[in-house]
C-alpha cells in the first residue's frame, strides 16, 4: 500500500523530447542542489560532482549491494523530466528519499550512448509530483557512477524571451509552468500553436505536456507556415488523457519560431511546451558547461568552436603542430597557416633541406627524405631515382620530359619512371626540368 505523499513515475522509453517552456537562464544548473549525498566514495569522485553542471566530472561510489545517490533541492518542485547521465546497469530514480515502499520510480536499463554503457536522457514522470528530493540507486551489486542529475523544466519561461504566441498578449496557460492548466483550440481554428522568440537559436530539445492525438513539432523562422524542410519530429499518443513527455528533433533546427501542430483532427490542448535553448557556452539537453579547455562551444553537439591559442580538435586536446608560424593552427583541421622557415606541408612536417643534383654541384632546394611515390631512392643524397605513374623531379612531383643531357629522361617504364645515375650522382639536367 502506498503512502499518499509517495508518487509513480515511469521513464517515456519512446525517447521523444518534447519540452515545452523555453529554458534560458542565466547559469545551466536552474535547480539549486543545495546538498548530496551516496552511500559510500570511490577515492576522491565525491557525490557533489554528479549535480555540477559538468559531464566530464561524476561521483563514484564503491562496489557493493543497493548504492545510491541523492540529491536535497532548495525548495519543493514539481518534478516530471529529469536528465541523468549515469553508467549503472540497471537503476531506480525516486521522487522521495523513503525506501521502505518503492512507489515513485523509473527503472530503465538502456543504454542509450552507443558503443558505451552510459546511459545519458531525459526520464518523464506520469504526473508532476511536488518534492525537495530526489534519489537514484541500483538494482542489484556493483558501482554507481552519476556524471549528472538534473531536474528539467521547473524554471518558467522568461517573457523578454519571447515576442509573439498564439493568443498574444494574454497570458498563454501552456507558457505558465504548470501542467495542470492548458490551451485549447477554437474549433473553428486552426489546429497549430505557435511560440516566437527575441531571436533565432539552434534547438534541437523540447519538453511538451501534451493531450493525447498526432501532432507535429516544426521549427520556423518568422513564418507559421510549414513544409518538410521545417519538420522538428512527429508524435502521437492514444486516448486523450494528458501525456508528459521529451521530444528529440531529427536534426539540429536554427529558427524563432516553435509550432505544435494537430493533424489528425480534434481540438489541440496544450499544457506546457518548454523548448530547451542554452545560454553561451553550454549545450546539450541538459545545458552543461563546455569542456574546460572550450573558449566557446556549439550549443548542441558540444564540439568546440573556439580554442586557445595553440590548441585546436573538438575538444581542443590537441596542440597544434610544432613547425606551424607562430604556431597557430587551423581549430578544426589542425593545419597550419603558414610554416616556419625551413618547412612545408598542411602541418609543416616536411622539412626542406640542399641537395646536390649534378657533378657541378649544382643545387636545388628539396625534401629531406624520398616520400610514399618513390620506388628507387638514393640514400646518400636522399634523392628519388624511380618514381611511381610517369613522375619525375625529387618528390616524384612532375611528369617526365626529355631535357636531361639530349637523352630521354622517362626510360620506358609502363608505369614509372626513371633518372640515370654516375657515380652516385644525378645526370646534369637544366633547370627547366624543375618548373
Amino acid at each position: 500500500m502506498f503512502h499518499p505523499s509517495w508518487y509513480f513515475c515511469y521513464m517515456n522509453l519512446e525517447l521523444f523530447f518534447i519540452f515545452t517552456t523555453i529554458i534560458l537562464a542565466s547559469d545551466s544548473t536552474a535547480t539549486v542542489i543545495i546538498e548530496a549525498h551516496q552511500s559510500s566514495t570511490n577515492g576522491s569522485f565525491v557525490a557533489g560532482f554528479g549535480g555540477d553542471g559538468d559531464l566530464d566530472t561524476f561521483s563514484l561510489t564503491n562496489d557493493g549491494a543497493n548504492q545510491w545517490w541523492s540529491a536535497s533541492l532548495d525548495k519543493p518542485y514539481a518534478i516530471v523530466w529529469v536528465f541523468v547521465r549515469i553508467k549503472s546497469d540497471v537503476f531506480r530514480l525516486v521522487v522521495g528519499f523513503d525506501d521502505a515502499e518503492r512507489c515513485t520510480f523509473i527503472d530503465t536499463s538502456e543504454s542509450i550512448l552507443k558503443n558505451t554503457d552510459i546511459i545519458e536522457t531525459i526520464l518523464t514522470c506520469t504526473e508532476a509530483y511536488v518534492s525537495n528530493k530526489i534519489k537514484i540507486s541500483i538494482i542489484g551489486d556493483g558501482s554507481l557512477k552519476v556524471y549528472e542529475m538534473k531536474i528539467m523544466g521547473i524554471v518558467q519561461m522568461d517573457h523578454i524571451l519571447y515576442t509573439n504566441f498564439t493568443g498574444f498578449p494574454a497570458k498563454s496557460d501552456a507558457l505558465d509552468n504548470n501542467v495542470h492548466t492548458f490551451y485549447q483550440s477554437d474549433p473553428q481554428d486552426d489546429l497549430l500553436w505557435f511560440l516566437r522568440l527575441d531571436s533565432t537559436y539552434d534547438m534541437k530539445w523540447f519538453l511538451v505536456s501534451i493531450r493525447g492525438g498526432t501532432y507535429e513539432m516544426h521549427i520556423t523562422t518568422k513564418t507559421t507556415s510549414t513544409n518538410r524542410a521545417t519538420l522538428c519530429k512527429g508524435f502521437s499518443f492514444s486516448g486523450i488523457k494528458r501525456y508528459q513527455t521529451a521530444i528529440e528533433c531529427n536534426r539540429a533546427m536554427h529558427g524563432d519560431t516553435v509550432i505544435v501542430q494537430k493533424t489528425d483532427g480534434g481540438i489541440l490542448r496544450l499544457f506546457e511546451v518548454y523548448p530547451i535553448v542554452c545560454p553561451p557556452n553550454h549545450y546539450g539537453p541538459s545545458c552543461a558547461r563546455c569542456k574546460k579547455r572550450c573558449q566557446s562551444c556549439d550549443s548542441i553537439t558540444g564540439r568546440c568552436t573556439q580554442c586557445p591559442v595553440l590548441i585546436y580538435g573538438e575538444e581542443c586536446q590537441y596542440s597544434c603542430p610544432q613547425h606551424c608560424l607562430d604556431l597557430i593552427c587551423d581549430q578544426a583541421t589542425g593545419r597550419c597557416n603558414g610554416c616556419q622557415n625551413g618547412y612545408e606541408g598542411q602541418r609543416c612536417e616536411l622539412e626542406i633541406t640542399t641537395a646536390v643534383l649534378s657533378t657541378a654541384l649544382q643545387t636545388e632546394t628539396t625534401y629531406a627524405y624520398c616520400d610514399h611515390s618513390c620506388v628507387t631512392c638514393n640514400s646518400e643524397l636522399q634523392v628519388c631515382m624511380l618514381c611511381k605513374q610517369h613522375s619525375e623531379i625529387l618528390v616524384c612531383q612532375y611528369r617526365c620530359r626529355e631535357i636531361c643531357s639530349g637523352e630521354t629522361a622517362c626510360m620506358g617504364l609502363a608505369e614509372n619512371c626513371s633518372r640515370k645515375e654516375i657515380h652516385n650522382k644525378v645526370n646534369n639536367c637544366s633547370k627547366t626540368w624543375f618548373i
